[in-house]
């Protein structure tokens, strides 16, 4: 019994210490990779959609962030559209108004600013009681070179994860082709990236 009460003791201190540590020096978060670096072709719409499921149907807002001055992110978010109508049977309706999220019924779209499809920094007043996604769209080119202190950062922003995530994935891009690729990152952030066309 003294042993028990002692192994006992001895874990609950040892799991202390671990939290402690823990509390002290942060956990360092990365991306999970939904998707890996693909040829773009037709398919990539619907390989994104598929790979956000149950995400995409258990969560009927989704945050999209479209950079406005790149035209194949709008033609990417249209692809996206209907392959989630094709896959879903339901058309998602795309709005511009945060107001109208709240009232929205079925799968509702908010097509917003990139800066504002994520809750890495915050999440945002207006959405901080929605059930919700975030899907970011990149266009990218294969250059890009992360700064030491986005290597050293346990909880990446916007642009840190934005740098590593392609410099990760463009050691597995072996053709001049444009490619694509999906990931996600603290629970309900999606990023798909896409190069250049």
């Amino acid at each position: 019994m003294k042993k028990a009460n002692m192994m006992i003791g001895l874990a609950l201190l040892v799991i202390t210490g671990c939290i402690g540590f823990l509390f002290l020096n942060g956990i360092g978060l990365r991306f999970a990779k939904l998707i890996k670096p693909s040829v773009y072709g037709k398919e990539a719409a619907d390989a994104v959609v598929i790979r956000m499921f149950p995400d995409l149907s258990e969560r009927k807002i989704l945050i999209l962030g479209v950079p406005t001055d790149q035209p194949e992110a709008q033609i990417f978010t249209d692809h996206l559209k209907d392959a989630y109508a094709r896959h879903f049977k339901e058309e998602p309706r795309m709005i511009t108004d945060v107001e109208k999220l709240e009232t929205c019924k079925g799968p509702c779209w908010l097509v917003t600013r990139l800066e504002e499809a994520h809750s890495l920094d915050d999440d945002r007043l207006e959405y901080r009681n929605l059930s919700k996604n975030y899907l970011s769209i990149f266009i990218f080119d294969k250059n890009a070179d992360p700064s030491e202190e986005c290597k050293a950062k346990l909880r990446l922003n916007l642009n840190c994860l934005h740098d590593l995530s392609i410099r990760e994935a463009s050691r597995k891009m072996k053709t001049q082709d444009p490619y694509f690729f999906l990931n996600k990152y603290a629970d309900n952030n999606f990023f798909v990236f896409i190069g250049k066309l």
